[in-house]
């Protein structure tokens, strides 16, 4: 099973765009390679316009065969790209209570957001949808860069 996880990107309104992704999505894993390879707001997004994700790695663009059959192994592979999903596009909300739900929906374990110029993440157990939960994980959130 995979550790579910939402990418997002904050623009200046407090408004969010954000991608799915389905492997290693705790920090050490798609919070690393954030971290290390998409720090470059062109970067990010391109990673979301493209949409849900399986696995997040170092290159969006393969240099040479890649199918979600058969990735290429430091290539992200989108399900709408690589497998010819539907209905797979990036999801958009109007502010942090919207985007939490939306990974709630989802099975998120993690939501990381790029914020200016900084990757934040949020981890938490959906346990309770009410303001309590909302609450303690904007208390939660941490920066990257803090924990490395």
């Amino acid at each position: 099973m995979g550790t579910r996880c939402l990418i997002a990107l904050e623009d200046e309104y407090g408004q969010y765009e954000s991608i799915y992704c389905h492997w290693d999505g705790y920090i050490e894993g798609v919070g690393q390679i954030l971290k290390e390879n998409y720090m470059k707001l062109d970067k990010i997004k391109h990673l979301i316009e493209l949409g849900d994700i399986s696995s997040l790695r170092e290159k969006i663009i393969p240099d040479g065969e890649h199918s979600f059959e058969k990735p290429q192994s430091d290539v992200t592979v989108f399900y709408c790209r690589d497998r010819g999903e539907k209905d797979c596009n990036k999801k958009k909300s109007r502010d942090i209570m919207e985007l939490v739900n939306t990974g709630e929906k989802c099975g998120a374990e993690y939501i990381y957001i790029f914020r200016k110029d900084h990757w934040e993440v949020i981890g938490y157990e959906f346990i309770d949808k009410s303001m309590k939960v909302y609450k303690k994980l904007l208390e939660g959130v941490i920066s990257l860069f803090d924990k490395y």
